[in-house]
């Protein structure tokens, strides 16, 4: 694996165009998409595809790769995706960073009928945010900031991280809901305000300001 940086990342983002009012994507982050997740999911992907040359994949072949199956119960304490109860549950864990990965351009992403189908696009990419879970932030407060630049979101966000006040917080929190029920098919303010929380917190962590708990 070539060493790549931070200075890598923020290159590879550059290039691509992540505004929301054009895509429309309500997928390009979700709740499921905190670092210690985007690191495993990232793991499990490489181990699923490795000397496999263009190996296609969907959700379901990686969290029923043994490799997934043995690292994702011993970590998370999940249960073994075959138990019914496991489902629904899997399908998040799994399906949420995919989306958030291939949107961001670091997995390619087709449509086979209803099924969602994954291959490897950047994989020095994906293997820099496999390696630790500090990685997968760094890439994740990245990728926020640009998504949010390429849609004109940031000087919202930075209001209220100029200002860090309760009414600051709930400006930028109603404005994002607004945003998100505008331009993507989500429509539930409850479900907006879930990923309200996995675009500010890490930018808060990021610029050492106050995120959604300590308002």
């Amino acid at each position: 694996m070539r060493w790549i940086d931070e200075g890598d990342i923020k290159l590879f983002l550059s290039k691509r165009n992540y505004d929301i009012r054009i895509t429309h994507n309500a997928r390009w982050i979700d709740q499921k998409c905190t670092p210690d997740v985007i690191t495993i999911i990232s793991d499990c992907i490489l181990q699923y595809t490795n000397d496999k040359a263009d190996c296609i994949f969907t959700t379901k072949d990686i969290w029923y790769d043994s490799y997934a199956i043995s690292n994702v119960e011993s970590i998370f304490k999940k249960p073994n995706p075959d138990e019914r109860k496991a489902q629904r549950e899997y399908d998040k864990f799994f399906q949420q960073p995919m989306e958030m990965l291939a949107y961001a351009g670091v997995l390619k992403r087709n449509k086979n009928g209803s099924r969602n189908i994954y291959s490897v696009a950047e994989r020095e990419i994906l293997e820099y945010i496999s390696i630790r879970e500090r990685n997968a932030l760094t890439f994740s407060q990245f990728y926020i900031s640009r998504v949010l630049e390429d849609s004109d979101m940031s000087d919202i966000f930075n209001f209220f991280f100029d200002k860090q006040t309760k009414q600051s917080y709930i400006e930028v929190k109603d404005w994002f809901t607004s945003f998100t029920i505008a331009n993507t098919p989500i429509n539930g303010i409850v479900e907006c305000r879930r990923i309200f929380t996995k675009v500010l917190n890490p930018l808060a962590f990021l610029y050492g300001k106050r995120g959604t708990e300590r308002v």
